[in-house]
């Protein structure tokens, strides 16, 4: 995601298109700032991932969850993307609060 986050600031083709990837339940929808994303579900409890660019202010991140989850048993499989992408934002928020103010 580092090479593909500079290649972006280079030729913003491969961005564009990791930005407007059709599904966003997972880091997408957790966080308010934008993202540019690669998400991967191979069923069941076989793996179901999201890997992002999330584009705070002044300091861009990556932010990679690889799980187990179940997506044919569980009620909600997104909840914990939402629980974690929240603690990352508070964290850059406190870390790098003087591009707040």
């Amino acid at each position: 995601m580092l090479d593909i986050y500079r290649y972006g600031e280079a030729d913003g083709t491969l961005i564009e298109h990791l930005k407007n990837t059709d599904y966003d339940g997972q880091i997408t929808a957790g966080t308010q700032y934008e993202t540019a994303h690669k998400y991967g579900n191979n069923g069941g409890a076989y793996g179901y991932h999201d890997t992002a660019v999330v584009y705070a202010p002044n300091r861009p991140y990556i932010l990679t969850i690889l799980t187990k989850i179940d997506t044919d048993g569980a009620e909600d499989e997104n909840v914990v993307f939402h629980k974690i992408i929240e603690l990352c934002d508070k964290l850059h928020a406190v870390l790098f609060v003087e591009h707040y103010s």
